[in-house]
């Protein structure tokens, strides 16, 4: 990910934890972008979470990404993809 990129997960992963909103479970796309998203996230947050990896997010488009949430039936969850096709 690219240095803007790197802030913005730097200050998401600060915001869940500070809120309390750090996700039960993480579902994070396939692509490296997205998997170093979560982890710069985590690691700023101070904070871990378990992570489904989906090839299956992977260029997705919205309908694919709902779908996958909703078999997760979690309260909270995190979703870490690129922007969804629609």
């Amino acid at each position: 990910i690219n240095d803007r990129g790197r802030r913005a997960a730097r200050a998401m992963g600060r915001f869940l934890a500070i809120s309390g909103q750090v996700p039960e479970r993480a579902v994070c796309s396939s692509a490296r972008r997205a998997r170093e998203t979560l982890e710069v996230a985590t690691e700023a947050g101070g904070w871990s979470v378990d992570v489904d990896v989906l090839d299956e997010l992977y260029l997705a488009g919205s309908g694919r990404v709902l779908d996958v949430l909703r078999r997760l039936e979690l309260a909270q969850v995190g979703l870490v993809t690129g922007k969804p096709k629609n």
